[in-house]
């Protein structure tokens, strides 16, 4: 029972942090488009979406039960 709530969890904390993810990556590109620091800002947000979803694995790793 334990092990399914935690793969719940973590599900649903992925799912949440894609979200907020693609949330400011759109709100980004959505305000940024015309300005000539679009594709900087838009390499930094990319970097930390990349590096979250790294550091979210690791996290889960770590979770997971040793056999």
């Amino acid at each position: 029972m334990k092990n399914r709530k935690l793969e719940l969890m973590s599900g649903v904390v992925q799912i949440v942090c894609s979200l907020i993810w693609a949330a400011v990556i759109l709100g980004a590109d959505y305000f940024l488009h015309d300005s000539e620091q679009f594709e900087t800002v838009m390499y930094l947000l990319s970097l930390g979406a990349a590096i979250n979803i790294i550091g979210l694995s690791a996290i889960f790793a770590t979770m997971l039960p040793k056999s």
